[in-house]
């Protein structure tokens, strides 16, 4: 039977995180914090010109 990974909770370096022995899960989640960034830049900038209904749609 599998061991399950265990959770890197109150770990301070992500090289901790990595090492094989220590057998921490990672998941990457770099992608989706960008999506989150770029969709609030694009709501200001619609909110600045004045374009709501567009900013609407980016909530």
């Amino acid at each position: 039977m599998k061991k399950l990974k265990k959770l890197p909770i109150g770990i301070q370096t992500f090289q901790d995180i990595r090492d094989p022995k220590e057998n921490y899960i990672y998941i990457d989640k770099t992608k989706e914090a960008f999506g989150v960034e770029l969709k609030e830049q694009y709501k200001k900038e619609f909110e600045q010109k004045g374009l709501s209904e567009l900013s609407k749609k980016w909530q």
